[in-house]
């Protein structure tokens, strides 16, 4: 029976990241002491749904933020390399500079090095991308900074996905919130990547009409936050991008978002 979700052994996309030993699978992978016993993170065959149609597309372009750590740098793109054989270009964005390395796997891949605070580094990623996947710092600010500066770069109809935006929940809020300390202590919160993307839901749903959720979201979101200025400013950029978006689909640690064709 056909079905919209594969199955991990029935995904070519997840088979791809188990070879690969990528942590984007079904299966988690191996580390430089030992494999490990817990699952990946199962993204690849729900990306699939979306990135299928692209396999055979001459045209095809997309840009990876994050190479992975030096030990097994390049496991995605090795994925995206073989899933995607006719693609234009495939550009990856990285701090490290062994990073570099990686151009050596093919023609059609290009290396930026740089910090994705670096503006400038941003404009370096311009483009016209059929896909963007943020799969770098997993800090809040950069997960929305860089969305908000790139998606332009998306073709209409294009995906972006911000992965591991789990880190906005629980015991990960700590570490990945890029203030500091001293902040902290004054004002222990600030806009998080999920609640920045639920906020964009909500504006997509209901056409930017008011519902009760846009102001028990902002109350929770505007307590404590360490710069008023800055959330308003997120806030309008929020909801300007919004109305450039199709859908908002959340899947467990990632979010995806399809830009309008219109």
């Amino acid at each position: 029976m056909p079905s919209i979700l594969n199955s991990a052994r029935n995904s070519v996309l997840d088979q791809l990241g188990v070879k690969n030993n990528c942590d984007k699978s079904s299966v988690n992978r191996k580390s430089e002491k030992a494999a490990p016993d817990k699952p990946g993170h199962d993204y690849l065959r729900k990306y699939e749904i979306f990135l299928k149609d692209y396999v055979c597309d001459e045209d095809f372009s997309m840009l990876e933020l994050g190479a992975g750590p030096d030990w097994n740098i390049g496991a995605s793109l090795k994925i995206w390399n073989e899933y995607f054989p006719v693609a234009k270009s495939i550009v990856v964005a990285d701090i490290k500079e062994s990073a570099k390395s990686l151009e050596g796997m093919g023609e059609k891949i290009k290396v930026v090095v740089g910090d994705l605070e670096d503006k400038e580094i941003l404009a370096r990623l311009d483009g016209n991308y059929d896909f963007i996947i943020d799969d770098a710092s997993h800090c809040w600010s950069h997960q929305i900074n860089s969305f908000n500066y790139l998606f332009d770069s998306l073709k209409p109809g294009g995906l972006y996905i911000i992965e591991d935006i789990h880190t906005s929940f629980g015991k990960s809020r700590k570490s990945y919130n890029g203030i500091t300390e001293e902040i902290r202590l004054k004002n222990p919160e600030k806009l998080d990547a999920f609640a920045y993307f639920s906020l964009m839901s909500a504006y997509v749903a209901g056409s930017w009409q008011y519902h009760p959720f846009f102001n028990q979201l902002l109350n929770t979101i505007g307590v404590g936050l360490y710069d008023s200025k800055i959330a308003n400013l997120l806030m309008v950029q929020c909801k300007e991008l919004s109305r450039k978006i199709a859908s908002v689909a959340f899947i467990k640690h990632s979010c995806l978002i399809v830009k309008d064709c219109n």
